[in-house]
């Protein structure tokens, strides 16, 4: 596992020189990337956004919004926040800092719009104050978990909420232990993710801030964010039922894109590779053997056998042939001498 690791950490240090190198590539990749994250992010938790909604939240300049289009807008431009605080956490912090009840908090309440720039968008949207009932819900909201569900997306058992605050603060300690900073960061972000999902602390977003958290770690250690994919949702649910080494085992897309250096490989095969060895192949084909071969040196190799002919035609070693040379020479140059004249 250690050098599977090291191998990660050498092709993730070549992806971001490549994207250093190529910025305009970098650029585009990095805003396709955005969009796919909370794409998939949210996708795991059943909702599905289009790409219209994605444009326009996340690039309001291209798409203009529609007005029935702005409750999802403003949903994704939530999501949106909390890909940034994570990014400003991560540039902030030192690689191994732990993980803390207020970071956790304040990812819940970008998530559900608990905040004042949040709650300004949506009261320029609905052009209405909110009433006392409504107020009270959303305070509510932004608070742990009060219950068990009955219906909800994933299946696992879940901390009962009377345990949910000091299990927290178990899993905020842990991330401070020496044990845990031993770990490699992948290992961590994966073990933060599973422990954080099985106390479920808030009745929504509990998936979302976990996996933030995960992204949170491998930021700070100079690693992409982790998109799960939304095609490996049910593996994904599965995996919370076992134990964390079943989790970190299990851990569907994103593990296959650690493994596979972010694919990194078979990028520059592809885009690189590939092409070299085809101009390769028709450079020694077609150029070599027709133009270097047959032109230039099968060419030159003609005109100097042409001319070695021409040459041994009028050397035949006859005296009196070389006499009639000098003699016609001689002529030629009196009758010039004597035209010029």
């Amino acid at each position: 596992m250690k050098e599977r690791y090291q191998e990660i950490d050498e092709k993730n240090e070549a992806l971001r020189d490549y994207l250093g190198i190529y910025k305009d590539k970098g650029r585009d990749f990095l805003e396709r990337f955005e969009m796919s994250w909370i794409y998939h992010d949210a996708a795991l938790e059943g909702v599905v956004y289009t790409q219209q909604e994605l444009t326009a939240a996340l690039y309001p300049g291209r798409v203009a919004a529609e007005a029935s289009l702005m409750p999802v807008v403003l949903e994704v431009r939530q999501h949106k926040a909390v890909c940034d605080y994570i990014r400003e956490e991560a540039n902030a912090s030192k690689k191994n800092a732990q993980i803390t009840l207020t970071q956790m908090k304040r990812m819940h309440d970008l998530f559900i719009g608990n905040t004042p720039e949040a709650m300004a968008a949506r009261a320029a949207n609905e052009r209405r104050e909110r009433t006392e009932k409504e107020l009270a819900k959303e305070r509510e909201r932004a608070g742990f978990r009060k219950d068990m569900p009955l219906h909800r997306t994933y299946f696992h058992d879940i901390a009962q909420p009377a345990k949910i605050q000091p299990a927290l603060e178990k899993l905020v300690d842990y991330t401070a232990s020496a044990e845990f900073r031993e770990f490699h960061p992948i290992k961590q972000a994966a073990t933060v993710q599973h422990m954080f999902l099985q106390i479920f602390p808030f009745t929504e977003h509990s998936g979302k801030v976990g996996r933030m958290c995960t992204n949170l770690i491998l930021l700070r250690n100079g690693y992409m964010p982790a998109v799960i994919h939304s095609i490996d949702r049910q593996k994904y649910y599965e995996s919370f039922r076992g134990n964390a080494s079943a989790f970190q085992a299990r851990f569907g897309a994103v593990h296959r894109v650690f493994v596979n250096k972010w694919y990194f490989d078979e990028v520059i095969d592809f885009l690189i590779v590939r092409p070299a060895a085809w101009l390769g192949r028709f450079a020694n084909s077609t150029i070599e053997r027709l133009f270097v071969n047959g032109a230039l040196v099968g060419g030159s190799t003609g005109a100097v056998r042409a001319l070695s002919a021409a040459v041994r035609g009028v050397q035949t070693g006859y005296l009196r042939y070389y006499a009639a040379l000098l003699l016609i020479g001689f002529s030629g140059l009196g009758a010039y001498f004597l035209i010029s004249a």
